[in-house]
């Protein structure tokens, strides 16, 4: 394993020349280890689980970027329109005088209109 011409896998587990070919097993270990191998082969397959789903989650949101975004964009038009109906609330105005507050800061206003 690594990136030297000897190596058959990179450090992402990935087949040197062949592109969608993972080995995940105890063959990538240069030199095998003195004690048991049962933990390092369990720790290599969880690596290798990792690297596979978070290859799958890249390519899922290269895929779909514009549909994450608008989705995103969405969900925070509506917690910002449920932040302006709370505000307008008179309850939450009697409580912020009480506090000593005349209104919500000025910077946080802002960025709910």
């Amino acid at each position: 394993m690594g990136n030297d011409s000897m190596a058959v896998v990179n450090d992402r587990l990935q087949v040197h020349g062949l592109k969608g070919l993972r080995i995940v097993d105890a063959s990538i270990m240069p030199t095998i280890i003195s004690g048991n191998t049962n933990a390092a082969c369990i720790m290599i397959g969880e690596k290798g689980a990792d690297l596979v789903k978070e290859y799958e989650r890249q390519t899922q949101l290269q895929r779909g970027l514009l549909r994450r975004s608008a989705t995103v964009q969405q969900r925070l038009a509506v917690v910002a329109s449920g932040l302006k109906r709370i505000l307008a609330d008179d309850r939450l105005k009697r409580l912020l005088r009480t506090e000593g507050l005349d209104s919500i800061p000025a910077h946080l206003a802002s960025r709910l209109t």
